[in-house]
C-alpha cells in the first residue's frame, strides 16, 4: 500500500508539475501580451502627445488668423468710413459744380446781352461818325 500511495503522490507531484508548467507558459503568454499592450500605450501616448503639439499649433495659427482678420475688418471699415466721406464730398462738389454752371449760363446770358448792346452801341457810333464825315 505504501508504494501505492507513493505512486499516486508521484502520480499528483507530476500532474502539478505539469499545471505548473502550464501556469508558467500562460503567465509567460500573458506577460509577453502584456508588454505588448503597455508597448502599444507608449506609442499612443506619444501619438497623442504629437497630436497635442500639432493642435496647440493649431490653436496658435488660428489666433494669429483671427488677429488677422480683425485687422482686416478694421480697415475695411475705416475704408468704409473713407469711401462714405469721399461720396460726401463728392455729392457737394456736384453741388458746387451745378451751382457753377448755372452761374457760367446766367453769366454768359448778361455778357451775350452786353455784347449784343455793344455792338448796337458801335453800330449807332459807325452810323454817327459816319454822318459827320459826309
Amino acid at each position: 500500500m505504501p508504494d501505492d500511495r507513493l505512486d499516486e503522490i508521484k502520480i499528483q507531484i507530476n500532474q502539478m508539475s505539469s499545471m505548473l508548467a502550464e501556469l508558467i507558459h500562460m503567465v509567460g503568454r500573458t506577460n509577453g501580451t502584456v508588454e505588448e499592450l503597455r508597448s502599444d500605450v507608449n506609442e499612443l501616448r506619444n501619438e497623442m502627445n504629437e497630436m497635442k503639439k500639432e493642435i496647440n499649433e493649431i490653436k496658435k495659427e488660428m489666433n494669429e488668423m483671427k488677429n488677422e482678420i480683425s485687422g482686416m475688418k478694421n480697415e475695411i471699415n475705416e475704408m468704409k468710413n473713407e469711401m462714405s466721406e469721399m461720396k460726401s464730398k463728392i455729392t457737394t462738389m456736384e453741388k458746387d459744380i451745378a451751382e457753377i454752371k448755372t452761374t457760367l449760363r446766367e453769366h454768359t446770358e448778361k455778357l451775350d446781352f452786353a455784347m449784343f448792346k455793344l455792338i448796337n452801341h458801335e453800330e449807332q457810333l459807325f452810323a454817327i461818325k459816319r454822318a459827320n464825315w459826309k
